[in-house]
């Protein structure tokens, strides 16, 4: 049986159950943006937080469906470099076509956050955004990232809170123990994120990165119905990663849905707790 953080990280599994095609991806992106409270989305926030004045040679490293370096590209002065990379081909491919669609100067390719495609100091930035729990060697990801940057150069990671999206774990745990599930299985092992979350991120980001500011960015989501919520779990990495090891698939989403039932009836709202951190660090 696979661990939950080995799940994480192991290159096979998350192109087999996460990130090989794109749909499980689109459906949690839409539903941070659908049903958060925060009326700015994080994607605008983040790139709120750039110098776009001028042109900049940007590399969003580990980007997923491009949500990040689209919006830059789409706001970047002529002239700029703006590059993105991720593990998963149809990501890259995905990144590739949207940008072909809106007429964006963006190159994506497939590659690996520990060994980046491009020679030292090529950029003034680098996002990093919810990606180093994922990575094999955190220490290696972080010496490659640097790598990238030109000295003085800029690193924007966002880092999700320990225990991110709580209620979406407990939900899944406590579903699995009214199945029947054994609390010293693997299925309840701490959740990858955890990882790289923002209370260990700050001992991660050394060596010739700096942290030099950090800011808080609340993306809690509300959901309108137990169908809409419901929909958005089964497409999560944890659910997911449940049914690889071994959980009846049909047995545990129906718990999870009576689960989130009794939680509207008690509670009288759907909510998910998602805070996040934005680590900006500076190559020395």
């Amino acid at each position: 049986m696979t661990s939950q953080a080995l799940a994480y990280t192991d290159k096979s599994h998350l192109l087999t159950h996460n990130y090989g095609a794109t749909e499980d991806y689109k459906v949690r992106s839409s539903g941070w943006d659908l049903y958060r409270v925060n009326p700015v989305s994080v994607v605008d926030w983040v790139v709120s937080r750039l110098s776009l004045e001028e042109p900049i040679s940007l590399l969003d490293a580990g980007c997923g469906l491009g949500r990040f370096a689209l919006a830059v590209a789409e706001r970047a002065k002529k002239g700029a470099t703006l590059k993105a990379v991720d593990l998963s081909p149809a990501m890259v491919d995905a990144v590739s076509a949207e940008a072909r669609a809106r007429q964006l100067s963006l190159e994506a390719l497939t590659g690996s956050v520990q060994e980046l495609p491009y020679p030292s100091g090529s950029f003034d930035v680098v996002l990093c955004n919810y990606v180093l729990y994922h990575v094999e060697s955190i220490p290696k990801a972080v010496e490659e990232l640097a790598r990238v940057l030109r000295p003085g150069g800029r690193l924007i990671c966002m880092v999700p809170s320990f225990r991110w999206l709580h209620e979406l774990i407990d939900w899944q745990d406590r579903a699995l123990l009214r199945l029947g599930w054994d609390l010293k299985s693997a299925l309840f092992a701490p959740t990858g994120t955890d990882r790289f979350c923002e209370e260990n991120a700050p001992g991660h980001l050394t060596g010739s990165l700096r942290v030099a500011e950090r800011n808080r960015y609340d993306g809690t989501m509300r959901f309108p119905s137990v169908e809409v919520l419901h929909h958005h779990y089964l497409h999560t990495m944890r659910f997911k990663n449940a049914v690889a090891a071994g959980a009846e698939e049909g047995a545990l989403a129906a718990t999870v849905r009576q689960l989130m039932q009794e939680t509207l009836i008690s509670e009288g709202r759907l909510q998910v707790t998602s805070v996040s951190t934005c680590f900006t660090c500076i190559k020395d």
